[in-house]
């Protein structure tokens, strides 16, 4: 059975939702064992931080001792904290935003002129209203086309992610295609 559970700054652990359907005997059981269980807190630059983690109990027969194998989560919280709240993966409870508005990036004209294309990799946070923040390359092209790549991106609109059905700043990261088509003759 896998739950997901927070370990806070102090070790302790708040149980979240069950991440696979399993009977209420077993759930139970699955939460108990993981709440006797001692953690560390996560650390980030030495200072205590919450995590998310995704805990699998196994109920075998001949065991004795119930132990959680941590996994990384899907909608594990990120160590980034944005206007004050935690910032998300999607993944499991967390829903992804979903674009309403896409304008396309422009060419450069070095880029252009040198029949340069690919593909530039954009990291950002979608806040609560769905608009780009903190946009950062993370594969960049050069030619200009990364400036253009973010210049689009920064005017692109979501409705935003959800946790249970409440707006939650994620992290996401984008693709822009930069492909010269030749037209046939």
């Amino acid at each position: 059975m896998v739950i997901s559970a927070v370990i806070n700054t102090d070790g302790a652990v708040g149980v979240r939702e069950p991440q696979q359907a399993a009977d209420s005997t077993c759930e139970s059981a699955a939460i108990d064992a993981i709440k006797r269980s001692d953690f560390e807190p996560g650390k980030l630059n030495d200072k205590p931080v919450p995590i998310l983690v995704c805990l699998g109990v196994s109920f075998l027969e001949n065991v004795k001792k119930i132990l959680p194998n941590i996994q990384p989560c899907p909608e594990v919280l990120s160590t980034t904290a944005f206007d004050g709240r935690s910032v998300y993966r999607v993944g499991g409870a967390v829903k992804a935003p979903v674009p309403t508005f896409q304008p396309n990036a422009d060419f450069s004209e070095e880029a252009r002129r040198k029949n340069y294309q690919g593909i530039c990799l954009i990291g950002l946070i979608v806040d609560t209203h769905g608009s780009p923040q903190k946009a950062h390359i993370l594969r960049a092209l050069g030619m200009g086309l990364d400036e253009k790549a973010m210049e689009a991106v920064r005017r692109w609109r979501f409705e935003p992610a959800t946790l249970n059905s409440r707006p939650v700043p994620v992290l996401i990261t984008v693709e822009i295609e930069f492909h010269l088509y030749q037209r046939p003759d």
